[in-house]
């Protein structure tokens, strides 16, 4: 189903921004460097092949952008879990997801991969990484994955402490280049509020 193509985009990018940051200042194995580099490809031939594989698939038609973009989602996410240090394997996109899913409407409504990608851009803030991010919330834009809040039905003005609070004890932070606070997300998120990339 394209829902699932969708939110698996979404998942698979955040495979490189998470591992490039958990890993950052480390002295990487040779494992662990081939990994990230060949994580490079769950971003950007899926930036590249995302929009357009997703109309062609819902047209059923099998084009080099729908099988690019499924091999990246299935096959490159695969090898880079595989063969990192398991610490490099997530960070604050993963780690927001089950933050957010302690909300049951979140837990049922939302994909996995879709909860995921916003998560990302969060990251993206948070870490100041501007260009990534203005590259990522376009792609988001194209096609439909989440960019605020409301995207996930929360308002910019509830209290998020219960999100946050999972969030920052979750294993997925346990090895990251410095403390990620629930002030750091938070502020974080509001500056994803007022961005229009």
């Amino acid at each position: 189903p394209i829902k699932y193509l969708w939110a698996g985009i979404g998942d698979t990018m955040a495979k490189h921004i998470e591992s490039t940051f958990s890993a950052r200042n480390d002295e990487l194995n040779f494992t662990s460097e081939l990994g990230i580099k060949i994580g490079e490809n769950c971003y950007y031939p899926v930036l590249r092949d995302a929009k357009k594989a997703l109309e062609d698939a819902k047209e059923y038609k099998l084009s080099q952008e729908v099988e690019r973009t499924i091999q990246n989602i299935i096959v490159t996410t695969g090898c880079v879990s595989l063969i990192v240090n398991p610490e490099y394997n997530s960070a604050l996109s993963h780690a927001l997801f089950y933050g957010l899913t302690v909300r049951q409407h979140i837990e049922k409504g939302h994909l996995h991969g879709e909860v995921v990608s916003y998560g990302t851009l969060v990251q993206l803030m948070m870490d100041n990484q501007m260009e990534l991010l203005k590259k990522t919330y376009r792609l988001h834009e194209e096609i439909g994955l989440p960019i605020c809040l409301a995207d996930l039905e929360l308002r910019r003005n509830e209290d998020l402490s219960d999100i946050l609070e999972k969030t920052v004890i979750n294993q997925e932070l346990r090895h990251v280049p410095y403390k990620v606070t629930e002030e750091l997300i938070l502020n974080a998120i509001m500056k994803l509020e007022d961005y229009r990339g």
